[in-house]
């Protein structure tokens, strides 16, 4: 079973009420394991995400890292990591996708939509930093999804 674009849409509308959310829409065949660090905590428990179900949180702060596997061993520092760091300063959010050791998604097409122009969208490790003003939107990590 797949996320549908209606339920995404819904779960968005329901999240912007004035902050910046950060949401995970697993659209893989596979079990996602995330670790959301930031300045307070750097080794978080890993939290599952399964097919056809989503995550958020609310960004905030400086220094967030989001990282996504594929395996259960998130921490084995062989494992290839998706990575989506953000951080909220003076009122800007800035945010990035790299990888860590491989892609994870070995080839699967993914995409980071903001919902913004103004704030950026990405579907490939291009390094490139965005930034927008901070504030009512959804910033959505959406893997395993045809980007054509």
């Amino acid at each position: 079973m797949r996320l549908s674009s209606a339920s995404v849409l819904c779960l968005s509308l329901a999240l912007s009420a004035n902050a910046s959310w950060l949401v995970v829409n697993n659209f893989c065949r596979k079990t996602l394991y995330l670790s959301n660090a930031n300045q307070t905590s750097w080794t978080p428990p890993i939290q599952n995400v399964s097919t056809a179900t989503s995550w958020t949180t609310k960004i905030s702060g400086e220094g967030n890292q989001l990282g996504i596997s594929l395996v259960e061993e998130y921490y084995n520092e062989d494992t290839p990591r998706f990575i989506l760091g953000s951080s909220v300063k003076d009122g800007r959010l800035w945010w990035t996708v790299n990888s860590l050791k491989a892609d994870p998604f070995d080839g699967e097409p993914f995409n980071v939509t903001a919902g913004s122009k103004e704030c950026g969208f990405t579907k490939g490790y291009n390094l490139d930093v965005h930034n927008c003003p901070d504030g009512d939107f959804v910033l959505a990590f959406n893997p395993c999804v045809d980007n054509s």
